[in-house]
């Protein structure tokens, strides 16, 4: 779809001010006039040409007439933008993205050619960019539903990116986020690619059960939307570990037509589930998945913001975000569906689900108290930065790329009754997602009784919840301080640890673990997994691999654990 017509942007922009014309409005009279009473300058003429061969797909044609157009008509925006839109259609970005910026060097309120450089941007992944052109374009069409779409696309993927760097900002990001995708709601209560959008957002917080609602609300609007269909599965598989759900799902996205450019990839998937949930009736030892022959050409992927796929094992999902591959000047084109990698023969290490990263203090004895938040998906309504945890001074730098540890002193006792109390609070306000309040509730606990753990702990998982990871380190160790021996606590201080990129610090956590709890199977999981992919040790992570297999012989990864194991001998 293309700009609507060149005589109404021009008429509505160059109209006459104050009964005087410039030099500059005047020549674009003359171009007005022209078109009306059929003489057609050679300038104008080039220019609709150069449109006419875009809407006919002949793109390198375009480019020459528009190239001739904006000779002539060299301070004309409208010719740079549409010769910007062929360079875009033709896959030339960097000549589409210099002709869009001299359109908008020309007219800055040329709302198409914002539109047209934000997707630019958007699809080289310049996400910071694309939002300043989106942003301008949608306030000058503030009732736009795909500037809003483009805009909350653009905001999401730099929370995304920001989210191991910045947390504060990446929640920032996705609260814009989620203000565009309600936006865009509002405008087109249907529209499946703003519920997908939501969700999106409800994922990437760590809300999976709410992420699926998202995704299953926009099928419903539009069933066989792509994004919503494939992030579902994914959902399904990885978050929720509903394997029935999701083998539904992925086979639904294969049988989708025209079939999507990765369906080798998800179809390795799915036959992995299918595997796992309908094993053959052979031995044991026959069900391991044969190594993959890594001379093998993959396809590429459609998007470079997905990790890698191996076959047989599924995929870690990241966001499934609808973005245009080519784009109209005024009239968006409806997008096209980001799908997951192809499997790849350069990726050393097959990566299995992550951990769970909330998990309930079983191993805490007190009396009765009010029930914890969700443990495996964290609620919250909205991202909120709460204050960070008052902070003991640090007794030496560390080394770059190492924690800081505050190794607080087991405290005194305090005020337990009115610790409590607030506790209670806290615990009531996590369980109704305002987890800003819950933090306050808790953090005003363990000030009143330092030795509370189950405060700390709380103020744990709220501030994890709420993507302040400092704050949670700091929870968990003076939780730690109190109990040295709870399992639960160094758990989630060691994934905490691993979310924040402390990676030798988190496999030193998990390794004490151990050493109380050795066949801990979780444990054994994530340091096989940090050894394997991160810290590239992949002896020892067979080893811990080995044991997961060992304690928990059944759990869900175990056909990604023995197909890592057989890629990876001794």
């Amino acid at each position: 779809m293309l700009p609507r017509p060149l005589m109404e942007t021009i008429t509505n922009r160059f109209g006459n001010q104050g009964g005087l014309f410039s030099r500059f409005n005047l020549s674009l009279l003359v171009f007005c006039l022209a078109l009306l009473t059929g003489c057609k300058p050679a300038g104008p003429r080039a220019v609709l040409q150069g449109k006419r061969l875009i809407e006919r797909g002949k793109y390198a044609q375009a480019v020459e007439r528009l190239t001739t157009a904006t000779t002539l008509l060299v301070t004309n925006a409208q010719a740079w933008n549409y010769l910007g839109l062929a360079w875009h259609y033709a896959g030339k970005g960097a000549e589409a993205e210099k002709a869009y910026r001299r359109a908008l060097a020309l007219d800055q309120d040329l709302s198409e050619a914002h539109y047209n450089l934000g997707c630019l941007l958007l699809e080289g992944n310049r996400h910071e960019a694309a939002k300043t052109e989106f942003t301008a374009y949608t306030l000058r069409r503030g009732t736009s539903l795909d500037g809003l779409l483009r805009l909350g696309t653009a905001q999401l993927r730099s929370g995304i990116s920001a989210r191991r760097s910045n947390v504060q900002l990446a929640g920032r990001e996705l609260s814009a986020a989620e203000k565009s995708f309600q936006d865009a709601l509002r405008l087109g209560p249907q529209n499946p690619e703003a519920i997908n959008g939501l969700g999106l957002v409800r994922l990437e917080r760590g809300r999976a059960s709410e992420a699926a609602q998202y995704f299953n609300s926009a099928l419903k609007q539009q069933p066989g939307y792509g994004p919503a269909l494939l992030n579902l599965a994914i959902v399904s598989h990885q978050y929720l570990k509903d394997r029935s759900v999701a083998l539904q799902k992925y086979r639904e996205y294969l049988a989708l037509k025209p079939p999507p450019d990765n369906q080798e990839a998800v179809r390795s998937v799915a036959h992995q589930l299918e595997l796992e949930l309908e094993p053959p009736a052979r031995p044991a030892a026959a069900t391991i998945p044969a190594p993959v022959n890594t001379n093998a050409s993959a396809p590429k992927a459609a998007s470079t913001d997905l990790n890698v796929a191996r076959p047989s094992v599924a995929p870690k999902p990241e966001p499934v975000v609808a973005v245009p591959k080519a784009v109209a000047a005024a009239s968006p084109p409806k997008p096209e569906p980001l799908l997951p990698p192809a499997p790849s023969p350069n990726v050393e290490v097959v990566k299995v689900a992550p951990e769970p990263v909330f998990k309930p203090a079983q191993d805490v004895v007190a009396t009765p108290r009010p029930t914890k938040a969700p443990t495996s998906e964290p609620l919250t309504s909205a991202f909120l930065a709460p204050p960070r945890v008052a902070e003991s001074p640090v007794p030496s730098q560390p080394a770059p790329g190492r924690y800081a540890y505050k190794s607080p002193a087991k405290p005194a006792s305090g005020n337990r009754a009115e610790a409590e109390r607030l506790f209670a609070q806290g615990a009531q306000a996590q369980q109704a997602h305002r987890v800003a309040e819950a933090i306050q509730g808790y953090r005003a606990a363990t000030r009143l009784d330092p030795s509370y753990f189950d405060a700390n702990y709380n103020l744990g998982l709220a501030a994890t919840e709420a993507g302040d990871l400092p704050a949670a380190l700091s929870a968990y160790e003076h939780a730690l301080a109190i109990r040295p021996d709870s399992l639960d606590a160094r758990y989630n201080f060691a994934l905490v640890l691993k979310q924040a990129n402390f990676l030798a610090d988190a496999a030193n956590e998990l390794e004490k673990l151990l050493a109380n709890y050795p066949n801990e199977s979780r444990a054994h999981l994530a340091l096989g997994n940090l050894c394997a992919q991160q810290l590239h040790e992949p002896a020892k992570a067979r080893q811990h691999y080995l044991k997961a297999l060992e304690t928990d012989p059944k759990n869900p990864q175990a056909g990604a654990i023995r197909f890592w194991l057989t890629q990876n001998p001794q």
